[in-house]
């Protein structure tokens, strides 16, 4: 093994060293090097099924975007459909005509 301590650490998880930061989790192996990380919503710690992972659950996730679009409403922000709207309607006729168009085709589906 004195041979082994020259080796760069590639070299040594090749012949079947096992890496100390691989974890197992639900029985798969996670391959990158794992780091706990706390949820930025609820605060639990929890060991990421992707490299970026910042929630530990879709809960978490989703109670972060609706956190946000209720800031952004507040802030009086508009949603992106609104702003194309009010973009492509000049006056009151094109905008009524645009809203007689978006009703018709939600009527055909």
């Amino acid at each position: 093994m004195a041979d082994a301590r020259r080796e760069p650490p590639r070299a040594q998880e090749h012949r079947g060293a096992p890496r100390p930061q691989v974890q197992e989790v639900d029985e798969m192996n996670v391959m990158w090097d794992v780091q706990e990380r706390t949820c930025a919503i609820c605060g639990r710690v929890f060991i990421p099924k992707a490299p970026h992972a910042k929630y530990c659950s879709e809960a978490c996730r989703r109670e972060h975007d609706l956190r946000r679009v209720k800031e952004a409403r507040r802030k009086g922000a508009k949603p992106k459909r609104d702003r194309v709207d009010r973009y492509l309607a000049g006056s009151g006729a094109a905008y009524d005509e645009l809203q007689a168009m978006r009703r018709e085709v939600a009527m055909r589906y």
